[in-house]
């Protein structure tokens, strides 16, 4: 799954983006934003589940020892990228902060910073390595986490209770 890279321009659209998201993360409580961009943040649910599935169809072929197609793991780590940065807004718009949307911003930061990790080990061939094997169980499992605690954000903590 080497790609070398053909394409600057989408290595540069990655780099931007999780530089602005790292930056969106460690200075959140400095940033206000202007209510344009606020609003783009209510795309967020709208956007959230296609790379939901890139990434994890990306993660399944790379755990079975098949060969992740470039395509695949440009486009779920781009979305993956867009969707966390707009997740920022909508937390920034939120009122109610708690524990639960801390949780949620952070595990999803996580997932498109290290897809993008991903991105960039198989655009300097290191993707053949038992890291890239972790890195595609640990973004598995952050997915999961990031994807609870965004349905604990939305729906309440008790949603999936047993009705007992």
């Amino acid at each position: 799954m080497a790609y070398p890279s053909k394409n600057r321009w989408v290595d540069y659209t990655i780099l931007g983006l999780s530089v602005f998201l790292i930056f969106c993360l460690l200075f959140e409580s400095y940033i206000a934003l202007p209510n344009w961009v606020a609003w783009l943040g209510r795309f967020h649910p709208l956007v959230l589940h296609f790379p939901i599935v890139l990434l994890l169809i990306a993660i399944f072929l790379g755990l079975t020892g098949k060969k992740v197609p470039e395509l695949l793991l440009v486009v779920g780590v781009v979305s993956a990228l867009v969707t966390a940065n707009l997740g920022f807004f909508l937390g920034k718009e939120t009122l109610v902060k708690g524990d639960l949307l801390f949780w949620h911003q952070w595990l999803g930061g996580g997932v498109a910073l290290i897809a993008a990790l991903w991105y960039a080990m198989a655009t300097i061939n290191l993707d053949k390595t038992v890291f890239t094997k972790g890195i595609q169980v640990v973004l598995l499992l952050l997915i999961g986490f990031a994807g609870h605690y965004g349905g604990m954000v939305t729906h309440g903590e008790d949603f999936l209770a047993l009705p007992i």
